[in-house]
């Protein structure tokens, strides 16, 4: 019988695999909207959607790429309050009520990049996204595995916060299960945790 020899992973297969979204930091909702105000501020359009798209809408990077100009923004500009948002990972659409500060970038953004509403928000790769969010978290002194899946962490943690439901957190966030969400963004008890594994695995 032919041994398997399994070859050690690189930290792209590794983040391929979801490693990478375990390793990112929840980033508090606060810091976002700090990131995403600098980047207004110095004129850096692209930097500035990254954060208010992934953090106000809990989008991932693959998802933020797909957003359009039209599915965040009326004709005149004016920032919509619900959104609908579409997620390529498990083919589900949510509803979501953006944040202001947000709607804020969203606006002003748009007014001074004067796009057309089918161009898509962002016009980066994952990749760039990355570095990106990285520049920003360093120009502000925010620590940590900071990247764009501490945008969408941030929004799950924020959810969570005004819930303290995890059920309905899960349904707001997009999540099938709600242990998982909870660990996602790190509010599970030790007690909680074991609690939410007997149901996942208890025969009725």
């Amino acid at each position: 019988m032919l041994a398997v020899i399994q070859m050690p992973e690189t930290e792209k297969a590794l983040r391929r695999k979801g490693k990478g979204c375990q390793a990112a930091d929840v980033l508090p909702m606060s810091q976002a909207k700090a990131m995403a105000l600098y980047a207004l501020g110095a004129k850096r359009y692209t930097a500035a959607m990254v954060v208010a798209v992934g953090a106000g809408l809990g989008l991932r990077a693959s998802d933020i790429a797909e957003v359009r100009w039209m599915d965040i923004v009326d004709p005149d500009g004016r920032p919509k309050v619900q959104v609908v948002v579409r997620e390529r990972k498990n083919k589900r659409t949510r509803v979501v009520h953006v944040i202001p500060w947000a709607r804020q970038v969203f606006a002003e953004c748009f007014k001074a990049l004067n796009p057309s509403p089918e161009d898509p928000v962002v016009r980066a790769s994952r990749q760039r996204m990355w570095v990106l969010v990285k520049e920003l978290a360093d120009a502000l002194g925010i620590k940590g595995r900071i990247s764009p899946h501490s945008l969408r962490k941030s929004f799950c943690d924020f959810v969570y916060s005004k819930t303290r439901d995890p059920i309905m957190a899960a349904r707001m966030t997009g999540h099938a299960n709600p242990s998982h969400l909870l660990v996602y963004i790190g509010r599970v008890p030790p007690t909680e945790e074991r609690v939410w594994r007997e149901i996942a695995t208890a025969e009725v």
